[in-house]
């Protein structure tokens, strides 16, 4: 299983920046994990960033979970 680690804000301030590293992770294998136990805020656009990375890993067929 891959791991991604995000520390910091999930901000409309870092959701540009953010969505380009989600969307690589995605394409780095099939068995996926998002860390968010560093984050230390997250607003509408870090949501809508971890929706959006959930249904483009299913899309592709990958499995994608949170932690």
């Amino acid at each position: 299983m891959q791991t991604l680690e995000i520390n910091g804000e999930m901000t409309i301030y870092t959701a540009t920046e953010q969505k380009h590293e989600l969307l690589s992770f995605i394409e780095s294998g099939n068995n996926l994990e998002i860390n968010l136990s560093e984050v230390s805020e997250l607003d509408a656009a870090g949501t809508q960033l971890l929706i959006m990375a959930k249904q483009e890993a299913a899309r592709k067929q990958k499995n994608l979970r949170f932690s």
